[in-house]
């Protein structure tokens, strides 16, 4: 038997397990996104259900992936250290 991370047995990617995604609305509110009303015609979670709201999936994961933005240099102030002597 194969612990996983948290020590839990259960299979790793199996082919019926749902998505994991987030709806926008879900991960904007930082909510759990509950499963689908059973009967429902298209995959509305309950929280965009109980509220009307349209539920819109990301077509991709996000996870692992961080957004990079530029480092910042410092401002030159036309000062030069010269530490020859």
């Amino acid at each position: 038997m194969i612990l996983g991370r948290r020590g839990s047995t259960g299979s790793c990617g199996s082919p019926n397990k749902s998505s994991n995604l987030a709806c926008f609305f879900c991960r904007g509110r930082k909510i759990a996104c509950g499963k689908p009303i059973e009967g429902s015609a298209d995959m509305t979670c309950n929280q965009c259900a109980r509220r009307r709201f349209k539920c819109e999936y990301p077509a991709e994961s996000r996870r692992g992936q961080h957004k990079r933005s530029p480092r910042k240099r410092a401002p030159n102030l036309g000062h030069e250290v010269n530490f020859a002597m």
